[in-house]
């Protein structure tokens, strides 16, 4: 399944789960210079992390796959702690 397909899922997902709460933006490091010279971008570049990373409040908390159901619950934590 291409990351793409993934990441709109999660946006679905998310924003049934937290209507009006969240914003999921999916950033392409090879399209994005700024963001690949970024703190988060660099724990990919220097392959820290395997992609793709998901970033919750600006910290990096999932690597190397997009698993709806944890990514949500985690989301969950975040909002309502």
């Amino acid at each position: 399944m291409l990351i793409q397909q993934k990441v709109k899922e999660l946006r679905t997902a998310l924003e049934e789960s937290y209507p009006h709460q969240i914003t999921v933006e999916y950033i392409d490091l090879r399209e994005s210079p700024d963001e690949r010279k970024s703190g988060l971008g660099q724990l990919l570049v220097n392959q820290k992390f395997p992609t793709p990373l998901v970033v919750i409040n600006g910290e990096a908390r999932f690597a190397g796959s997009i698993i709806i159901n944890k990514i949500v619950k985690e989301v969950g934590k975040t909002l309502n702690p």
